[in-house]
């Protein structure tokens, strides 16, 4: 899980830094986290999180927090891919 998390953030460092947005002023969070960066996991996470719930994938179907955790982060995985190329297309 963790491996997986590191990877959705340098896909998402990589896609924010080489991009036509290296010109944008950059605001942070905590003075360390870029905006941008967090928007886009929190967008990702959030989603996925939620069309699982709606579809009844999370709390019917797996109720163990740790599966629940597991299945958000990889689901999420694709939700940021799909973040990140729309943030691009705007």
């Amino acid at each position: 899980m963790i491996a997986i998390v590191l990877i959705t953030i340098l896909f998402d460092i990589l896609l924010i830094y080489h991009t036509k947005y290296q010109l944008v002023k950059e605001q942070k969070i905590l003075s360390f986290i870029p905006l941008r960066l967090f928007s886009l996991l929190l967008v990702s996470y959030a989603s996925a999180a939620l069309m699982l719930w709606i579809f009844g994938v999370i709390g019917y179907e797996i109720t163990n927090p740790f599966g629940i955790l597991k299945l958000v982060i990889f689901v999420g995985v694709f939700a940021n891919i799909g973040a990140g190329t729309a943030d691009l297309l705007k």
